[in-house]
């Protein structure tokens, strides 16, 4: 069993450049998905209320609602998102360079 585990492990003889490299990766791909994100959220917070004349105003209302309920929350993971890039481009260590 513990062979088995072993065999599925990353070697520990990886060298650091090989770390910053897999470090900044993600954070380019963290950050352009947080700024898709930020696109869409504004998107979907910025559309206008229903005009459909035959929609009660409550409708409407809470259509207008939910819409900016789920641009929040959509700006909610993007902003974790931009985040989580920062602290991989910046890295573990505060940012000291070797």
């Amino acid at each position: 069993m513990r062979s088995l585990i072993a065999s599925t492990l990353l070697p520990p003889d990886r060298s650091p450049t090989d770390q910053r490299f897999v470090d900044r990766a993600v954070a380019l791909l963290c950050g352009a998905a947080g700024l898709v994100l930020l696109l869409v959220a504004l998107l979907i917070g910025l559309r206008d209320a229903p005009s459909q004349s035959l929609v009660p105003a409550s409708v409407a209302a809470a259509v207008v609602i939910a819409r900016a309920l789920l641009a929040l929350a959509v700006l909610a993971v993007a902003a974790m998102l931009l985040r989580m890039a920062e602290r991989f481009f910046i890295g573990r260590d505060g940012g000291a360079r070797d």
